[in-house]
């Protein structure tokens, strides 16, 4: 009996780290298709001819914008055992993708002159899209992990 709790205690980290790659597999999934497409705006051509202003800000626009740029920039932090914790994870290098996530303040009445107008609100709410990415696959772990511990101890489970 001793022998085989020794043998189960030596894969509990290798099953720990692939759970969690697993998981971290179906965040990062779920996250992408969570994540909102960036929409390039047209240029409003009269302005554009006549507004050297308007066309060096819509130039500086399109240089920053890709539709899917936010999209790609998840990836899956491999995990690694610490101690008796497997940890690993979701995350995203883009500048900008804690202000989508969390939400971001504005000076509200500040000119744009891409749109033409004056800012209104002086907060813009975030997407969360890793936080309902997180929620969902919270809910469903034991479904996720369960092929995998029976993977590693489903004979001792019999």
């Amino acid at each position: 009996f001793l022998a085989q709790l020794d043998e189960m205690e030596a894969q509990v980290g290798s099953m720990l780290v692939e759970c969690t790659n697993t998981v971290s597999e179906v965040v990062n999934e779920r996250v992408k298709d969570m994540t909102p497409v960036a929409i390039i705006m047209k240029p409003d051509p009269a302005r554009y001819e006549k507004d050297p202003f308007y066309r060096a800000a819509y130039t500086e626009y399109l240089k920053s914008t890709e539709p899917n740029f936010l999209r790609k920039g998840w990836h899956i932090k491999p995990a690694v055992m610490k101690g008796r914790t497997a940890e690993g994870g979701v995350f995203n290098n883009v500048k900008y993708a804690p202000y989508l996530e969390y939400g971001h303040r504005l000076h509200a009445g500040q000119y744009i002159p891409l749109l033409g107008k004056r800012l209104k609100a002086s907060f813009v709410p975030g997407f969360h899209m890793l936080q309902k990415a997180e929620d969902k696959t919270q809910r469903q772990i034991r479904r996720i992990c369960d092929p995998i511990v029976r993977k590693y101890f489903g004979e001792y489970l019999e």
